[in-house]
């Protein structure tokens, strides 16, 4: 049997939906029932995978009515990738999220995930890219020349809109 012929039910949603390694979604036949009372067979098909706020794959999974929103990768790595020390968070070790290969995926703490950020500067937030920034570096640099020529704090913090 191979694994990328495998779909496998997706955790609290059996009979309804199922994943394969590949990251692809498929709703099964079910019966359903309509507004009026009758019951009718609602045909299974393939999902659209969508992408999040943060520039995750997702799929929005329904269960009586309520749908919830699941990233791709946490769909993969419960149905294939065991995890026996039971880590409650999947890294993607080449630190791009939308590789969901499960050779990519790994179980860690979030102490592991964040060292592993760190260690591969994923999640820097120096300088400008700091979302409390106020001016640029290349501000930053002007700023030292112009207080090093003698313009005085006050005009530099007009000029730059800085207190």
């Amino acid at each position: 049997m191979k694994l990328n012929d495998d779909w496998i039910d997706i955790e609290g949603y059996e009979g309804l939906y199922q994943v394969n390694i590949k990251g692809q979604v498929r709703s099964l036949d079910r019966v359903a029932t309509s507004t009026l009372g009758k019951e009718y067979i609602r045909k299974g098909k393939m999902l659209k995978e969508c992408v999040n706020g943060k520039g995750r794959p997702v799929y929005r999974l329904y269960k009586s009515g309520v749908g919830k929103t699941h990233t791709t990768h946490r769909l993969i790595a419960k149905a294939f990738l065991p995890n026996i020390h039971n880590k409650p968070q999947i890294n993607h070790i080449d630190g791009n999220p939308l590789n969901n290969n499960i050779e990519n995926l790994e179980w860690v703490t979030n102490q592991e995930n964040v060292i592993h950020a760190f260690k591969n500067n994923l999640n820097s937030n120096a300088g400008e890219k700091n979302p409390r920034a106020k001016i640029t570096r290349h501000d930053a640099e002007k700023i030292r020349l112009l207080y090093k020529m003698n313009t005085s704090k006050k005009i530099l913090a007009k000029k730059y809109n800085l207190s």
